[in-house]
């Protein structure tokens, strides 16, 4: 491996052959660390949970959003309170809402709430954040975006099976405008499905 290599092909040839220390020294190259992310991350390597926790501090909102994700896949309990603090305190939505994910696919209840909130209507959360996220196309929310979130929010409650979440999407449907109601009404029958044994 020669010294001119650009940081995505070392990080490539260091996932081939497994070598963990690279992927992880890989962290601290902007370039390459949402590769390195992906990497450790489909690895489940362990080891690597304190340094991407700390790189949740990156400066860019995708590399953050690898980084919930690595994490995520990695399934380790020590990152949940840190994705919980970015879930709450990140200025861009799209990074929150991974780190919500992320938590609520490791099952902490808090995440689970905050990504039921989002299913119902995330505005609440949209409003304390001052972006969507980096990409210039969606910097803002818009109602689409907005709609988006809501049924992401509610697909990712089915998938992980989070009937923890059933109280209170059962809760706003009375209050629901009709289209969310009938939405809301199905993410329930499809998490109420997930509870009934076959």
């Amino acid at each position: 491996m020669g010294r001119d290599e650009s940081p995505m092909l070392r990080v490539r040839d260091a996932a081939t052959r497994n070598d963990v220390e690279c992927l992880i020294a890989a962290l601290r190259d902007p370039e390459a660390r949402d590769s390195a992310a992906r990497h450790l991350g489909k690895l489940g390597v362990k080891d690597a949970v304190p340094s991407l926790i700390a790189n949740l501090e990156a400066r860019d909102d995708g590399h953050r959003i690898a980084v919930a994700k690595a994490l995520e896949r990695i399934s380790d309990p020590r990152a949940i309170p840190r994705l919980m603090e970015v879930a709450t305190k990140d200025e861009a939505f799209g990074v929150r809402a991974t780190a919500i994910d992320s938590a609520a696919t490791l099952g902490d209840p808090r995440a689970i709430r905050l990504l039921a909130e989002i299913a119902i209507d995330p505005r609440a959360i949209a409003a304390s954040t001052q972006r969507m996220t980096d990409m210039p196309l969606i910097r803002r929310s818009t109602r689409r975006s907005l709609r988006s979130m809501r049924k992401w929010a509610a697909k990712r409650l089915i998938a992980i099976g989070a009937t923890e979440a059933l109280p209170l999407l059962e809760a706003a449907i009375p209050s629901a405008p009709l289209i969310r109601r009938m939405q809301l009404s199905r993410t329930v029958t499809s998490l109420r499905a997930r509870t009934t044994p076959a």
